[in-house]
């Protein structure tokens, strides 16, 4: 009886304007029509349907397809003003049209996503923002129509400008401060690596620059900083470094536990995982970047635990480093699986969520660089138990050619003394022969 109640309460409730009066408003009320990509509607036969779908929640994923979502929100401008922004909380939709509708009525029509052009936005910013006018008094439709290869993931607020700048430079200094710990950890491995000339820090040096490529490219930065216009990129480039660091982490994992040497069988499916990741990139070159996008959820979800099971086998073996990659990994591991329930609808999205790929990456890269160092004491002793070792054997090998070197002179000292005597001998006889002579001589 009390969920029949809150049934007919949330449908009625849904047919209600959403009332703005105030500074930031969400707008967790609206409905969705969803159709098939090849569908061409015009905006009129919209306007006109009665099948759109009612929904109370702040935010829905749509799912990862080609479908075209149309979002249709009712609001009440009863602030003073008519200019406010429209915000959606996901940088990586691809191209956006809202329409602001009154009494059948187009009365303003945008355009937006990380498709457009990026300096034409009204607020320069890897963010989707809208600036849009809405009449005082009077009750609008806002009509928004969502094209994106990537999640269909849209939260909506209404708010102002003041509001939006101290969200844009909240998200820049968080983006700063992971950064710092990438940029950081890049110089200090890569001197590493010219001081030691070992392959296992280059590896790392290359990891670290692409998780930070992949999270930017997942957050949207880097279509900000690099690419701003640069349509190819902006679609492909979270798959691609997404599928580059997985290759070089998986590069890193073997080297760093000689997977090769304690699981031989368990090595050789790295290799088709390899084989994975190669179709997800050429699909993404070459064909479908949804398939692309789809199958690197699947297969990201697969790897972390297949890569936990292989560092929990070498661990078992007694090989201390694997600890500190285990820990490094479950971390990453943590942030890996909420990031795809989340791009698959299956929890919330949220701050936590939109956030913890990149925390998790900042933690995989900081203990994979505390499990660098660890082996890095472990090969000094190591080095110095093999020293001590050599010197032990050094010593052991001069003690025996010392007590050598007194044997073989006591044996010359009495070799010689018997060859003292012997002369000596000799000559006794010697004399004793001359003597008997001279007696014989005489006689």
């Amino acid at each position: 009886m009390i969920s029949i109640i809150t049934f007919i309460w949330a449908f009625f409730q849904a047919l209600n304007p959403v009332i703005l009066n105030g500074e930031i408003v969400l707008l967790d009320r609206y409905e969705y029509l969803i159709l098939e990509e090849d569908k061409d509607i015009k905006f009129q036969e919209i306007i006109e349907r009665n099948d759109f779908t009612k929904i109370d929640q702040q935010s829905k994923n749509f799912g990862i397809n080609n479908d075209v979502v149309w979002l249709k929100y009712v609001v009440e401008n009863n602030s003073e003003k008519e200019g406010k922004y429209f915000y959606i909380n996901n940088s990586s939709l691809d191209s956006l049209e809202l329409f602001v509708v009154s009494e059948n009525e187009i009365l303003e029509s945008y355009v937006g996503g990380r498709l457009v052009d990026f300096y034409s936005k009204p607020i320069l910013s890897k963010s989707i923002i809208f600036d849009i006018n809405l009449p005082i008094g009077k009750t609008s439709e806002i009509f928004l129509k969502v094209k994106s290869v990537n999640k269909k993931i849209i939260t909506s607020t209404i708010t102002n400008r003041n509001y939006l700048e101290n969200l844009i430079n909240r998200e820049n200094i968080l983006f700063g401060i992971f950064t710092g710990v990438i940029v950081g950890l890049f110089f200090y491995n890569l001197f590493l690596f010219f001081s030691v000339r070992d392959k296992l820090y280059l590896i790392y040096v290359i990891h670290t620059v692409l998780v930070w490529f992949a999270q930017s490219s997942i957050l949207g930065f880097t279509q900000e900083i690099f690419w701003p216009n640069v349509v190819w990129l902006n679609l492909r480039s979270g798959v691609i470094f997404s599928s580059l660091v997985s290759i070089v982490g998986i590069w890193f994992l073997r080297v760093f536990l000689s997977t090769d040497k304690f699981i031989p069988k368990l090595d050789k499916g790295f290799y088709f995982i390899y084989l994975v990741y190669a179709f997800i990139l050429v699909n993404a070159f070459f064909f479908s970047i949804t398939v692309s996008y789809q199958t690197l959820l699947v297969t990201q979800s697969i790897v972390v635990l297949y890569v936990l099971l292989a560092a929990f086998a070498v661990q078992k073996q007694g090989y201390r480093p694997a600890r500190y990659y285990l820990l490094a990994w479950s971390v990453f591991m943590l942030g890996i699986f909420l990031f795809v329930l989340s791009e698959m609808g299956i929890i919330p999205t949220n701050d936590l969520t939109a956030y913890i790929m990149p925390l998790g990456s900042a933690l995989e890269v900081v203990l994979l660089s505390f499990a660098l160092a660890d082996k890095i004491n472990i090969l000094k002793k190591e080095k110095e138990k093999e020293q001590a070792e050599r010197l032990r054997v050094l010593k052991e090998n001069e003690q025996l050619i010392r007590e050598q070197n007194t044997m073989l002179e006591e044996k010359v000292r009495i070799r010689t003394d018997e060859l003292e005597q012997a002369l000596r001998n000799l000559q006794n006889t010697q004399s004793q022969l001359v003597s008997q002579e001279k007696m014989a001589s005489l006689g």
